[in-house]
């Protein structure tokens, strides 16, 4: 387990996503930082969809080329969704201050960090609220949480820990890490999922706030026959 010793800016990161900027509050980061979310290759495609009668949902299914793919199973109760999704590589990169423990290895310093994850597998769960603007149906986002997530590799390099007082026990503690991945993992499975609902919460209320929701989903209903006339008070 992660210990920390002081303050919780003990173990600040920032990090860049691809495509936008953000907040990861996991990693303790704050306004204004940089974020990073690489899935590590590039790819187009597109989506078909189909209902399924016997849940009451629609089905997406991503139709492009390249190991990536993406399931989506909209709900007709309250058209939030599920998707599953699959991303051969993911990459975090960014900036460490730590003061603790990880794998009760006591650790100090600050530098460079990154975390790459290797074929991972995720179910997501998105809740939305539906909205109206310029004639089409608008998604808001407005939660998105991990229910399962499952992976085959971590690997990770923490520079200048111990404030590079030693570079051989720096190198042997990365290597410690990464030969005991499945625990170092662990250490920081909290950290990482927040840090991946936090990421996909910012790209898909970004994207959902720009395409309406009438470009994915046909017969979606508008806001006013999902949730009934507005009161005016």
């Amino acid at each position: 387990m992660l210990n920390e010793q002081h303050s919780e800016t003990s173990r600040s990161v920032e990090y860049w996503y691809s495509g936008g900027v953000g907040t990861l509050r996991s990693f303790r980061s704050h306004e204004g930082q940089r974020h990073c979310f690489q899935t590590g290759q590039q790819r187009s495609g597109h989506y078909s969809s189909q209902p399924d009668r016997s849940s009451g949902q629609r089905i997406f299914k991503d139709k492009g080329q390249g190991e990536s793919n993406t399931h989506f199973r909209v709900s007709k109760k309250d058209f939030g969704w599920q998707t599953k999704l699959f991303l051969p590589k993911m990459r975090l990169d960014g900036r460490y201050d730590m003061a603790g423990r990880i794998l009760l290895i006591p650790l100090s310093g600050s530098g460079k960090i990154f975390i790459e994850i290797d074929d991972m597998d995720i179910l997501l769960i998105t809740k939305t609220r539906l909205y109206e603007k310029g004639g089409f149906t608008f998604d808001n986002v407005t939660s998105v949480r991990v229910q399962q997530l499952n992976l085959t590799r971590v690997r990770t390099y923490l520079d200048n820990l111990f404030n590079g007082r030693s570079k051989e026990v720096e190198r042997s503690t990365n290597e410690f890490f990464n030969e005991n991945w499945r625990d170092f993992y662990e250490a920081l499975k909290p950290l990482i999922i927040e840090t991946v609902e936090n990421i996909l919460y910012d790209v898909m209320s970004t994207v959902f706030h720009l395409i309406p929701a009438n470009f994915f989903v046909e017969d979606i209903p508008t806001p006013q026959q999902l949730y009934g006339p507005r009161k005016i008070s």
